[in-house]
């Protein structure tokens, strides 16, 4: 009686019963990668500079004297560029930053909510530095990734007039390319 039907195909059925549901279980999920953050800028290797708006119109003679020197290359697109220049450190800076370099989670959420309801909140959120009269002749260079300072100095100009403030710009790019080539001064 053994055999057949009952003794063959049976034990396999059960078997087949069990191994099944196992088998038909989703593989775990990979671990999501870990977020690659951009190596730190070093100041020997900045390029590219986005410049922030300056009091008194500063950050056209700061770029005109930066492309004019052909060390670096000024951009408009800040997600192009290597450093950032600002003239204040601070929270209303840091809001800056979030804004032009956005955490890769906050980009997303930014995506799903639509850009009007996230640049109304973006716009209530923002606020307004006290701009030149509190860092008068600060200028600071900064890595906007990493958020840390590069460079900075402090030479206020003589006057908001264009010579003066021509002039300091010629000399702030002057120290930057040369504590550029000289990092020990």
């Amino acid at each position: 009686m053994y055999g057949g039907y009952d003794g063959e195909v049976m034990p396999f059925l059960l078997l087949a019963l069990l191994v099944l549901p196992v088998c038909a279980q989703e593989p775990a999920p990979a671990p999501a990668p870990a977020p690659v953050q951009a190596a730190p800028v070093m100041l020997s290797t900045v390029r590219t500079i986005y410049i922030l708006p300056l009091t008194s119109g500063f950050d056209q003679y700061l770029a005109n004297h930066l492309t004019r020197t052909g060390a670096y290359e000024v951009v408009v697109d800040p997600a192009l560029a290597d450093a950032v220049i600002t003239g204040q450190l601070g929270e209303s800076f840091e809001q800056k930053l979030k804004e032009l370099y956005p955490p890769p989670a906050e980009a997303e959420k930014k995506d799903e909510e639509g850009s009007d309801a996230a640049d109304q909140r973006d716009y209530a959120n923002f606020q307004r530095g006290s701009g030149f009269s509190r860092g008068r002749g600060n200028v600071f260079l900064v890595d906007p990734r990493a958020r840390r300072v590069l460079w900075s100095t402090w030479l206020p100009p003589k006057s908001g007039m264009a010579k003066d403030l021509d002039k300091a710009a010629q000399s702030v790019v002057k120290r930057l390319t040369s504590d550029v080539k000289n990092p020990s001064n």
